[in-house]
C-alpha cells in the first residue's frame, strides 16, 4: 500500500500549482455521475459465512511454521472469523458515512468493446482551492476500497506544507461495486477511454495517476491516449517485462547497471516453471 508522504513527494517534486492549472473545466457531457449506496447482498453474505463455516483445515506436518504454507491454525482462525465475527454491516455502513460513492454510465470505449459501461467510485473533494486530482487504479483482487486507508489524509493533509487532492478511486468493471462487461474486448486500452471518460465527466482536465498491479497497465494506456492530461503517473506495480529494445540494449550491453540488474532478477525469476506464462500475459496486456 503506499504512503501519504511517497505520494505527496513523488508529486510535489515534479509539479507547481502553475503547472497544473487549470484542472477544472466546464464542459458537461450527457453522462452524469448519480450519488451510490453501498449495499452488501445479503444472500452473497450469507453465502460467505456458510462456505467459511465449513472451511476443514488439511493436516499438519511437522515441518517448519509456513515452509509448507499457511498453518492450519491460521486458516481456521481466519475461516472463523468470516464466518461468526466479521460485522457486515457494520463494514456497510462505515463505507457509506466515510467516503461519498457514486456511480456513472461511460459511453462505449470502442470498437473492440462497444457497449456502454456503468462505473461505481469514490470521490472526496478536498476544501483546498490548490488540490490536485488523483486518479488512483486498483489491482488484482481488489477494489477502490484499497486507497481508503490514505485518501482521508490525501484530501486534507496534516499541514499546509503538503499538497491536497480531489481522490477519484473508482472500481474496474467487474470489480467492487462496478457492474461485470457483458462481452469480451474489454482490455487495457477500453479501460483507459473509459476512466478517461469519467474524469471528463467530474470536469478535471488535468490530473495525476496512481496506479498498482492490474492498474498499471490501464494506466500506461491512459499516458499514451491522453498524455497531454496527464501531470504524473507513479505506479508501485514491481513488474514490467522489458520489451524488444530494452532487450537488444541488453543484449549489446548498453542498459545502465540499474536496468542490466533488473533484467537479471527477471532472468532467474523465469527459471521456475510458472514464471514464463505471468511474463507473456503481462507482455500482452502492456
Amino acid at each position: 500500500m503506499p504512503t501519504l508522504t511517497r505520494i505527496c513527494t513523488a508529486v510535489a517534486a515534479l509539479l507547481t500549482i502553475n503547472e497544473v492549472l487549470p484542472i477544472v473545466q466546464g464542459a458537461k457531457l450527457p453522462n452524469q455521475p448519480r450519488p451510490y449506496l453501498v449495499s452488501f447482498d445479503k444472500a452473497i453474505v450469507e453465502d460467505i459465512r456458510l462456505r467459511a463455516s465449513d472451511f476443514r483445515p488439511t493436516a499438519n506436518i511437522d515441518v517448519p511454521v509456513w515452509s509448507d504454507g499457511a498453518p492450519g491454525s491460521n486458516l481456521t482462525s481466519i475461516a472463523k472469523y468470516w464466518a461468526s465475527e466479521f460485522d457486515f454491516g457494520k463494514f456497510e455502513n462505515e463505507i457509506n458515512s466515510n467516503f461519498s460513492h457514486y456511480i456513472t454510465t461511460v459511453s462505449p470505449p470502442g470498437d473492440a468493446y462497444n457497449r456502454s459501461l456503468d462505473i461505481h467510485f469514490i470521490h472526496q473533494i478536498s476544501r483546498r482551492r490548490d488540490a490536485i486530482p488523483i486518479l488512483f487504479l486498483h489491482g488484482w483482487p481488489s477494489t477502490s476500497l484499497e486507497w481508503t486507508k490514505i485518501i482521508p489524509s490525501l484530501v486534507t493533509p496534516p499541514n499546509g506544507s503538503l499538497p491536497a487532492f480531489h481522490a477519484i478511486a473508482p472500481d474496474l468493471p467487474g470489480y467492487g461495486f462496478s457492474p461485470a462487461p457483458t462481452a469480451g474486448g474489454l482490455g487495457p486500452k477500453e479501460h483507459a477511454i473509459a476512466f478517461a471518460d469519467l474524469m471528463q465527466q467530474l470536469g478535471y482536465n488535468r490530473y495525476v495517476v496512481y496506479s498498482t498491479d492490474l492498474g498499471s497497465p490501464v494506466a500506461h494506456q491512459i499516458l499514451e491516449k491522453f498524455s497531454q492530461r496527464i501531470i504524473n503517473h507513479i505506479t508501485d506495480f514491481f513488474l514490467i517485462a522489458p520489451n524488444s529494445t530494452d532487450q537488444a540494449r541488453y543484449a549489446a550491453k548498453t542498459t545502465t547497471a540499474e536496468e542490466t540488474a533488473y533484467i537479471n532478477s527477471l532472468d532467474y525469476f523465469g527459471t521456475y516453471p510458472q514464471i514464463p506464462a505471468v511474463m507473456e500475459s503481462i507482455t500482452y496486456i502492456y
